[in-house]
């Protein structure tokens, strides 16, 4: 009776599908007179429109003017889905524009060894994983960023988001909108040993990338030329094994980079490397980074040209032979330039550098908001130079800084000895534990 359950359930399976085939490939043919539009059926070649019920492979393989189009009338019943979605793939070129409504491909290629591109200027796209310009014949794909939300989920993918792809060299211009990535950022991704050359060019808009901001990894190259907009990132990788020429580089002008927690020393060694790059307007500017000050608890890097006029701050410690400078946050060794109009926060002491004796903050001399504070902050409305001033503190006692209670100090006179001992033993197996309490 069982094996008869079995063969009923199987036979549903198989008619609940109306007679179609899983995973078939739909080819794109705009052959409607009335229109472009994803939702027509007749635009494409099996007369029905895709689904990732019937993971579909759906192929948009022909350029303007018979490139695809999804509008803001692709909502509910209309939205435009498919299990796997190529535009262009297999030495043919595909074009596809978003303007509006929804759009949900699972896994998103534009250039799959053809030459893709994909316009989008509103509504919402969701991948669980995308990549432009994979292989040798993706070479030259792009995608271009206008406005409305793309976003790569982890929810069922990788959510990962790749801009040259095992020997693809495809660029992604954004313009403006907003790019969630809920993985990587890759710019340039080896693929089977094979390098690849990404680019992202942003003038506008906002990337968000949940992870990893990757840019010319494992011998592949990447450049992003950040020109205007932010992108946010968790944390930035720049590698180039294959020192090719050019080399993976980030280029700033107008726009902004955000990554969490302190990263300078990442951002300082990647300046200087001549093989991976960080530059300012084309190498000729500066760099102008900070880390918990204009954005908290994460570091924001940006550029400016050299005829910008930026003001400086210097921080100068008195007395200045003794070694002391790390008791000032931040502690500046040469003058660092700051947006005009900035306010910073500057901290001072104490400091431990010349135990026995602990020196204390005691004012500061200079244009800050509270001289008598050891935290006040500076306005940079111009050049500032500022003095902390510390005093020795000669009154040493158990305690201070520079003679801390130890944990083996049970009654806290910075000895431990058998006084510490005998309060040790006195209290050996009490118990203050929840299950002591009935005893």
């Amino acid at each position: 009776m069982s094996n008869k359950l079995c063969f009923v359930i199987s036979f549903v399976l198989l008619v609940s599908v109306g007679g179609q085939s899983l995973a078939e490939t739909i080819n794109w043919t705009n052959a409607d007179p009335n229109d472009n539009l994803w939702k027509t059926p007749g635009n494409w070649d099996l007369n029905r429109v895709p689904s990732i019920a019937t993971q579909d492979h759906t192929r948009i393989r022909l350029k303007s003017p018979d490139g695809c189009v999804i509008d803001s009338s692709h909502t509910g019943a209309d939205a435009a889905e498919a299990e796997h979605l190529r535009v262009g793939r297999n030495g043919l070129a595909g074009e596809m524009t978003m303007t509006g409504g929804t759009l949900m491909a699972h896994n998103f290629k534009v250039g799959r060894r053809g030459f893709g591109e994909f316009y989008m200027h509103g509504g919402t796209a969701t991948s669980y994983a995308f990549s432009i310009a994979k292989e040798i014949g993706g070479v030259g794909s792009f995608m271009t960023m206008t406005g409305g939300l793309f976003r790569t989920v982890t929810t069922g993918g990788s959510g990962q988001f790749q801009i040259g792809v095992q020997g693809g060299s495809g660029t992604l211009n954004m313009e403006g909108g907003t790019l969630n990535v809920g993985n990587n950022l890759m710019i340039g991704k080896t693929g089977l040993d094979i390098p690849s050359t990404g680019m992202l060019a942003m003038t506008g808009g906002m990337i968000n990338v949940n992870h990893f901001l990757k840019i010319g990894t494992d011998g592949s190259t990447g450049t992003l030329q950040l020109y205007g907009g932010t992108i946010s990132a968790d944390q930035l990788r720049m590698e180039n094994d294959s020192l090719a020429d050019p080399c993976s580089i980030i280029d700033i002008t107008a726009g902004t980079l955000i990554l969490d927690g302190d990263v300078l020393d990442l951002i300082a060694d990647n300046a200087t490397d001549p093989n991976i790059c960080i530059v300012a307007d084309g190498g000729s500017g500066n760099l102008f980074a900070d880390y918990d000050i204009r954005n908290p608890g994460k570091t924001t890097l940006t550029a400016t040209s050299n005829d910008t006029n930026l003001p400086q701050l210097t921080i100068n410690v008195e007395p200045n032979d003794i070694g002391i400078e790390d008791a000032v946050i931040p502690w500046i060794a040469e003058p660092i330039y700051y947006w005009r109009d900035q306010s910073i926060a500057i901290v001072a002491g104490p400091s431990t550098a010349n135990c026995p004796y602990v020196y204390r903050f005691d004012h500061w001399v200079g244009d800050v908001s509270d001289a008598y504070s050891p935290s006040t902050t500076v306005l940079m409305d111009g050049d500032k130079t500022i003095t902390v001033v510390f005093v020795k503190d000669d009154h040493r006692v158990c305690g201070d800084e520079c003679h801390p209670i130890q944990r083996q100090d049970v009654n806290e006179d910075c000895y431990v000895n058998m006084a510490d001992f005998a309060l040790y033993a006195e209290a050996w197996l009490r118990c203050t534990h929840p299950d002591c309490d009935e005893l």
